[in-house]
């Protein structure tokens, strides 16, 4: 004999829940076979039932979520709520049968998924935080002339929290790097002489992480 009554609050013969669709709770001793049944809740609870209701039911075989449907005479029939596989989410039951576990499919968070400005270093562990980041980086060409070259198109760059570096690919004359300053949108590298024409200098220039 099934023994329904509601774990939430009976008002006036009705089971009131505010949300829609609502979510309405019973216990019961039957097996699930017998709540999916034709007529179960007419026969076996009273209150005023709709269409778009979600029913959670504890019967003596575990705990079910069930969708309800209508015929004609407003007999009411239940079935096991069915998941919706968007393939970014994955259940899997655990060892009580009664509760399922949601997790994140393999490969679910893609770059479309990640809301703009929202990777950061608070993001990574302790152990692999940078202390600078390579802000820009590249190759500048020079026709020579002067021992000094000024790299320029480095927009946004600082006379402060950025440390600079600069290597000679390709020079006519032979000369070294003697200095690498940041200035703003810029940066000037002061060789040893001049390093001639078809002169291309490699260089990078570091961000202090915030």
């Amino acid at each position: 004999m099934a023994i329904l009554t509601t774990i939430r609050a009976q008002v006036a013969g009705n089971y009131q829940l505010v949300s829609n669709p609502r979510i309405i709770s019973f216990v019961c001793d039957d097996p699930l076979a017998t709540v999916m049944t034709a007529a179960y809740l007419n026969q076996n609870a009273s209150g005023t039932f709709l269409p778009t209701d979600l029913f959670l039911i504890q019967h003596s075989e575990g705990i079910n979520f069930f969708k309800s449907s209508f015929d004609a005479n407003n007999i009411i029939t239940l079935s096991i709520a069915t998941e919706v596989a968007d393939g970014d989410i994955t259940t899997a039951k655990l060892a009580d049968s009664a509760v399922t576990a949601v997790k994140l499919a393999a490969d679910a968070v893609t770059t479309v998924k990640i809301l703009n400005s929202n990777v950061t270093l608070a993001k990574l562990a302790t152990g692999i935080t940078p202390s600078h980041v390579i802000k820009f980086a590249g190759k500048f060409s020079n026709g020579g002339g002067s021992a000094t070259i000024t790299i320029t198109g480095l927009t946004g760059m600082t006379a402060t929290n950025y440390i600079g570096f600069a290597n000679i690919q390709a020079s006519t004359n032979a000369v070294t790097v003697q200095k690498v300053t940041p200035g703003t949108d810029q940066m000037v590298v002061l060789l040893s002489g001049d390093p001639g024409t078809g002169t291309v200098l490699s260089y990078q220039a570091l961000l202090a992480a915030a």
